[in-house]
């Protein structure tokens, strides 16, 4: 078994290679010349398992 690249934030488990996961990420960018939105930075904020992630909520 591989080592695990991230644990879920919600339950602390391993999430590992290959595993599906919810990202949530935090990205800078910025509008280009041409009006194409650029991104010039992002980070990883939480990873979450599909079954962990929180729920939108819907109206």
């Amino acid at each position: 078994m591989s080592a695990p690249i991230m644990t879920c934030t919600a339950c602390e488990r391993e999430i590992g290679r290959g595993d599906k996961y919810v990202a949530v990420t935090r990205q800078t960018e910025r509008v280009g010349l041409l009006g194409a939105v650029k991104v010039e930075d992002a980070e990883l904020v939480a990873a979450y398992h599909p079954s962990c992630a929180p729920r939108k909520d819907t109206p």
